[in-house]
């Protein structure tokens, strides 16, 4: 190290580099790791290279961070929290949720993205539940979806729930919009009774659903999973949830209902809505209370239905 005129530190010629080459050897392990994690996934999933690459630029952000605030991590979502000092525990595979629902009551919204490598979740999953009791039960999905597109291919809830499985925990709710939930059946079942599985759809009018919920599935698509799960034996619930006027039939749904499926009702909560636009009207909370309210009147008590206050 020498020294200026001026007494500040000036990095002699061999420490300049020194540092340059220190920077591309950091480089080579990082492209070298990056090598790897495509060879280990391209092979374990049986996709192409060039489609794992897709999901790696989409959905690591090691690299720098987010851009936009959409796309940062919501600090109140992590892989594996507790609610409450006596509440349950929620596992979160993916801190980021593709539907992008206006209505969103965890607003954590933007494009899918993991918490870690799929190589290291195992890892991850079963370091952080040394600190949760066995008795404790879990949820999954509560905050993301737990099964966007790209879990077809990572398989990442599904290792999650393995590993549950296999450590005997008690998992009471697994919450999704999507079809996809059916691969994993065979895992499900063997949680017994206790566990729900919970489809939200809030309205059976796709153009509706496409100003609610601009990435997530067609209503059939969630009807038909609800039915596929219901016929393997599953405890399913219909969560018409948020019910919206206007948007929200609770006669319709009761009547594209599958069979022995439970329904649950649970009005919309406009502080949370991000865009009032896409409702066709600036409803007020009161508004909302009283609407619901007669709906319920109109829709009366019946089996296998709830009506949250």
């Amino acid at each position: 190290m020498t020294f200026r005129r001026d007494g500040t530190k000036q990095r002699s010629m061999q420490s300049r580099e020194s540092l340059r080459c220190r920077r591309e050897d950091r480089r080579a392990v990082v492209f070298a790791g990056q090598r790897t994690l495509t060879t280990e996934v391209s092979n374990a999933f049986g996709c192409s290279s060039a489609s794992v690459n897709r999901w790696k630029s989409a959905c690591f952000t090691t690299a720098e961070p987010p851009k936009t605030r959409r796309d940062e991590p919501n600090r109140l979502v992590q892989f594996l929290q507790k609610i409450g000092p006596n509440g349950s525990w929620l596992v979160n595979p993916y801190w980021k949720c593709y539907h992008s629902c206006v209505y969103c009551v965890a607003h954590n919204q933007g494009n899918t993205r993991v918490w870690s490598a799929p190589q290291t979740v195992l890892s991850t999953l079963r370091r952080q539940l040394r600190d949760v009791p066995l008795e404790e039960s879990l949820l999954l999905g509560a905050c993301a979806d737990p099964y966007p597109p790209i879990e077809e291919h990572l398989g990442l809830t599904r290792t999650i729930l393995l590993e549950l499985r296999r450590q005997k925990r008690p998992l009471d709710y697994v919450g999704t919009k999507s079809g996809l939930i059916c691969r994993d059946i065979d895992v499900l079942r063997d949680f017994g009774a206790q566990c729900s599985i919970h489809i939200s759809l809030c309205s059976l009018d796709d153009r509706m659903l496409r100003r609610l919920e601009p990435g997530a599935p067609a209503a059939a698509d969630r009807l038909d999973a609800m039915q596929r799960l219901s016929q393997a034996g599953l405890t399913v619930v219909y969560d018409c949830i948020p019910w919206t006027p206007t948007m929200s039939d609770a006669e319709a749904a009761w009547a594209a209902r599958p069979p022995g499926v439970r329904m649950l009702f649970s009005k919309l909560d406009v502080k949370h809505v991000l865009d009032p636009s896409v409702l066709k009207r600036n409803y007020t909370q009161k508004e909302i209370d009283r609407l619901y309210a007669q709906a319920h009147r109109r829709f009366g008590d019946r089996e296998l239905v709830e009506w949250e206050q």
